[in-house]
């Protein structure tokens, strides 16, 4: 073909099932406040092409391997598959600046015939969009990336999940400065898996029917230049935005690990097996402007500082998630759908009824709370007690959660510090059997004889304790 002469093609601003995407998510999403904030690129109306497949090149691989950096590749509606052997010779992106466009989402296709990973990006700047990628191999991605700068937007990524392997949609590999947008995600082990990469934009996904939808983590980095101690470190991942995504039915919603600074804005958490949002040991969080339906946020760590993020004006089943950090001497307030306390001390939760949560009360480094007249049913966990002490949880209903109460300590005194007292269970093994109905309620946590290692990402061994509410109640208590 002429490089001079190029194809005029005519292309819509934004195709029909982005359109739905975004009304759906503006529909799911429509208590927050609005997201005008952020505007994804759209294409031009008139779109010059250098390469046209079939039509100059009669295969994806072909026409990708014959463009130069700088030139735009259109492919009509058909199925592409990878005839030139997928296991040796995948579709590999390794010229910077190109451009490739499918001419219908929905039925331009790129058919891996379950072989290996479909598609890598390893240079810059590369715009993928229009395209259903299908039928990875066992083990493998329908895309992979390892480069910066790149657009992938208004895809299907539709995962063949093998029964004993671990297949992705799509994998971030020290990938920076990339746009993913307006992408359908469906049925694999894991629907996108970031690591170690920085400053990228998720933004208005739909997420669904994945094991676990977004998984987020360092992975082991070496650099020579570093002193022989640290050669080998894990480089997490810092400065990603998640805005406006719909992630749900999957057993796990958005995971992430060891990492600082992101922002999780305005997505919608739908019945994620109610682990909508995990955040494991990071640091530094804006929370915003989320809504989780049978679902709700979850935070894990071992210092002080894993627990202190911005967590804002979120709802949980239609009530405000109540985050607070280093208040001390107040009450929760009636009608939360979560509760979230981070060193404060001498708080008061009463009359409060939490239910379909990942945890209902968080307490993290907290002392002196008193939970008392509350409800706590069908979540995760009813209370969690995050190296808190002289905590005093009194007369409560813990009503068919999968852990009642959990409770991790620094050193077996500050066990006992905390204490149980008249509360009504069901759910545990005892409290099933009607002949041990008021026998003493054990609950069963961890305890370090000193503080988990810091920065070592290994913790040193757990010891296990069980405490007592010596006299539980009968039956439950009339609480509204």
């Amino acid at each position: 073909m002429d490089g001079n002469q190029k194809k005029r093609m005519l292309f819509g601003s934004i195709s029909v099932a982005s359109v739905v995407i975004l009304l759906t998510g503006s529909m799911i999403s429509s208590f927050f406040i609005d997201n005008s904030s952020y505007n994804p690129p759209k294409e031009v109306n008139i779109i010059e092409w250098d390469i046209v497949v079939p039509d100059d090149y009669p295969t994806l691989y072909d026409a990708i391997e014959s463009a130069v950096s700088g030139q735009s590749i259109f492919v009509r509606s058909g199925i592409y598959y990878l005839d030139k052997g997928l296991i040796n010779n995948p579709i590999t992106f390794n010229k910077p600046d190109i451009s490739i466009c499918g001419e219908d989402k929905n039925n331009t296709i790129i058919d891996g015939r379950r072989l290996a990973t479909v598609v890598y990006i390893n240079a810059d700047n590369v715009s993928f969009q229009g395209f259903t990628f299908k039928n990875n191999g066992i083990n493998g991605s329908l895309l992979r990336v390892f480069s910066s700068n790149n657009i992938i937007k208004n895809n299907n990524f539709l995962i063949y999940d093998f029964q004993d392997g671990i297949e992705y949609g799509v994998k971030f590999n020290n990938a920076n400065n990339n746009l993913f947008s307006f992408n359908h995600v469906y049925g694999g082990e894991y629907g996108i898996d970031i690591g170690s990469s920085h400053n990228n934009i998720f933004s208005y996904n739909l997420i669904e029917n994945n094991e676990v939808a977004v998984d987020v983590d360092p992975i082991y980095t070496i650099d020579s230049s570093r002193r022989i101690t640290e050669k080998i470190y894990r480089d997490p991942c810092t400065n990603n935005q998640f805005i406006s995504n719909i992630i749900r039915n999957n057993n796990v919603g958005l995971t992430i690990a060891g990492s600082s600074n992101n922002t999780i804005f305005n997505n919608s958490f739908i019945s994620n097996n109610l682990r909508g949002l995990i955040l494991s040991k990071c640091s530094n969080f804006v929370i915003r402007n989320n809504g989780f339906i049978s679902d709700s946020l979850d935070i894990r760590g071992s210092e002080l500082v894993h627990f202190v993020h911005i967590v804002e004006n979120n709802l949980v089943n239609g009530k405000h998630i109540f985050y607070t950090y280093n208040q001390d001497d107040f009450g929760v307030p009636i009608g939360v759908g979560q509760i979230i306390l981070v060193d404060c001390s001498y708080v008061d939760l009463e009359n409060i009824i939490i239910s379909n949560t990942s945890t209902a009360v968080l307490l993290a480094f907290c002392d002196y709370v008193y939970v008392e007249n509350c409800v706590f049913s069908y979540n995760i966990y009813g209370i969690y007690l995050y190296f808190s002490t002289y905590c005093s949880i009194e007369r409560n209903n813990f009503i068919r959660n999968r852990r009642n109460v959990n409770f991790i300590s620094l050193g077996i005194r500050n066990v006992k510090k905390n204490k149980f007292r008249q509360n009504y269970w069901e759910g545990s093994l005892l409290s099933r059997i009607r002949l041990f109905k008021i026998s003493p309620q054990g609950i069963s946590g961890r305890f370090y004889l000193r503080r988990p290692l810091k920065e070592s990402g290994r913790s040193r061994i757990p010891f296990i304790i069980t405490v007592f509410d010596w006299r539980p109640a009968r039956k439950p208590y009339d609480i509204y």
